[in-house]
């Protein structure tokens, strides 16, 4: 059944706006239920998860979008995507949640040079 993209949109946004995040990815979740690689979508997505603290969804959310960029367009917009992406979280959270993940954080650097 399609959706109309519009209505879950402006659905989401007002959900945003209340500070409502997690309501609000479920409403733009319907429009990636639709188009899994509507990046316009998953970059929203990923700010939110970020509004919420949840770093390591945001990462891997972003990580989606720059996977999509590295094979569907230009090489600078991945690198934007990926000079972007670090610059926009908190150092420490973001080691902390992904050393969890990972296991370890050493050696590892999200900052560019």
């Amino acid at each position: 059944m399609a959706i109309d993209r519009e209505k879950v949109v402006q659905g989401a946004e007002k959900l945003a706006e209340k500070k409502k995040f997690d309501k609000a990815i479920l409403e733009y979740q319907k429009i990636i239920q639709q188009d899994p690689n509507d990046v316009r979508v998953l970059l929203k997505i990923g700010d939110l998860q970020l509004k919420m603290s949840a770093f390591a969804e945001a990462v891997a959310t972003y990580d989606r979008v720059g996977r999509y960029y590295a094979t569907h367009s230009s090489s600078t917009l991945c690198g934007g995507m990926l000079v972007a992406m670090p610059t926009a979280i908190p150092d420490e959270p973001l080691a902390s949640k992904l050393g969890n993940a990972a296991g370890s954080t050493s050696g590892i650097s999200l900052r560019p040079s």
